[in-house]
């Protein structure tokens, strides 16, 4: 008696080249609706004077003008308020980072630029003006509006998931290597290299989507000073001795979940443990706000 199963998967590498054109066919329609939809906004004009002074076009409109004048903190205060409507938009944290790098607000900028390397983790611009804001070396590159075509892909699934989307495409691989090596007509074996040159190949994509998901993992216990300079505290006071001062731009690793007396216990490379004033700190993540 002839079993479904055992007659579905013998007629399969018979089929696989039909449904490997489908499979391609759907991803590829896929990643253009994830690449249209992960556009970034457009700098417009209001349309009518009904449109208010906190819609994205204005506010992007009027950041672009003092971009255009060189004036970069009134650019970083309107690209604030549109990123407050997009806070996971990567152009637009890259954005005001760089305008914050280009009005010499090394802390601030490097807050947004994380934010923007997290969300864009392959844009060469949000690494370089990151780096620069981290070293006060070069200058910083021009705002741009990031188009990864990728990152609506890569966000799909979690690093877990790209890891069993990995396991299970490499399955289907061997799958494809077996009925090739062991298909007795020719369509077969055709059919059984399609499908291990197709899985393989997805079993790679998986493997880089998971790298660049772990990779952009966002650390919840760092945060940056963002005034020229600050103490760092042996006690929670401010009569408290001084061990040490940190500059603006400087990454601290905190040690404690809860403020003291309006401090917070740190650790700065170079510097050691101490007490920083909260009001002089800004996380990252998960929102750039006070500790």
């Amino acid at each position: 008696m002839n079993c479904p199963v055992s007659a579905l998967i013998l007629r399969l590498p018979t089929h696989a080249g039909r449904y490997l054109v489908r499979l391609g066919v759907g991803l590829c329609a896929l990643l253009l609706c994830l690449n249209a939809a992960g556009l970034p906004l457009q700098a417009q004009a209001p349309a009518s004077p009904s449109d208010t002074l906190s819609t994205p076009g204005y506010l992007l409109a009027a950041a672009d003008a003092a971009v255009q004048e060189k004036n970069y903190p009134q650019a970083a205060a309107y690209y604030g308020q549109a990123v407050r409507l997009a806070p996971e938009h990567a152009a637009l944290c890259y954005n005001l980072g760089t305008c914050y790098l280009h009005a010499g607000q090394r802390g601030l900028a490097v807050v947004w630029l994380m934010r923007a390397r997290a969300l864009s983790p392959h844009s060469r611009a949000v690494l370089q003006n990151l780096e620069l804001a981290r070293t006060s070396r070069g200058s910083a590159g021009a705002l741009t509006s990031i188009n990864n075509p990728w990152q609506g892909f890569y966000s799909l699934l979690r690093p877990n998931g790209w890891a069993l989307a990995a396991l299970l495409t490499f399955t289907a691989s061997l799958a494809g290597l077996y009925f090739f090596l062991t298909a007795q007509h020719k369509r077969g074996r055709k059919g059984g290299f399609y499908l291990l040159c197709a899985a393989l190949s997805l079993s790679v994509l998986a493997f880089v989507a998971m790298q660049s998901n772990l990779s952009a993992l966002k650390p919840q216990d760092m945060a940056l000073i963002t005034v020229p300079r600050t103490a760092l505290k042996s006690e929670p006071s401010p009569s408290a001795s001084d061990l040490g001062y940190l500059t603006d731009g400087t990454e601290v690793h905190l040690l404690g979940a809860k403020p003291q007396g309006g401090y917070l216990l740190a650790e700065a490379a170079g510097q050691g443990k101490g007490w920083i004033a909260t009001a002089h700190l800004l996380r990252p993540f998960p929102y750039p706000a006070k500790p």
